[in-house]
């Protein structure tokens, strides 16, 4: 590991140093064990940013669940950051800069392979927001967001693809290959 959080590895990558607040609207169990898995499996912190955001008759049900993963894993920490309403949330993101919705939008920066506009977008998030399969990102989480990225695709992504396609880009931070100290000023 190198100063600032960064370790370089070969191939022309380095891991960046952790997540911004991910706040994940989840409206079914099987969802949320995906998601907790891949924060499991991305590490840095991933887990602790990691807020629910569900529906106020799920919410009780989804805080059990994400308790019981917890306990899956004897030796490892993975408590979730919080299962919220949306209203929690929304107070939650009150104050937050630079949060970023990951939904498709006129203005939205797109994910594309190669390195662009919206992996700076995305890095430089205080937060992201992705919304319910059903009906994408609520209107009261919406009202912080400063920036949009939408993930390029012909077809509809569901959530779990959308936050791994996403968590893929945080995680890695492209350098020069064998140069690091390009991988330490990122």
């Amino acid at each position: 590991r190198r100063p600032g959080g960064v370790a370089p590895v070969r191939g022309g990558h380095a891991r960046a140093a952790s997540f911004p607040g991910l706040f994940v609207c989840v409206e079914k169990v099987s969802n949320l064990y995906r998601i907790l898995m891949l924060c499991r499996d991305y590490g840095r912190g991933a887990l602790g940013r990691l807020v629910i955001v569900t529906r106020p008759h799920l919410a009780a049900r989804l805080a059990k669940e994400a308790t019981a993963f917890r306990y899956k894993f004897p030796g490892e920490d993975h408590a979730v950051g919080a299962v919220l309403t949306i209203e929690g949330a929304s107070a939650r993101l009150s104050g937050v800069e630079r949060i970023v919705a990951v939904d498709l939008h006129a203005g939205a920066s797109v994910l594309a392979a190669r390195e662009g506009p919206a992996h700076r977008v995305l890095r430089g998030a205080g937060a992201l927001i992705l919304g319910f399969e059903s009906d994408g990102i609520p209107a009261p989480l919406l009202d912080g967001a400063t920036a949009y990225v939408q993930i390029r695709s012909r077809t509809s992504l569901n959530l779990a693809a959308s936050m791994s396609i996403v968590m893929h880009c945080m995680a890695w931070v492209p350098v020069a290959a064998g140069s690091e100290e390009a991988a330490l000023q990122t």
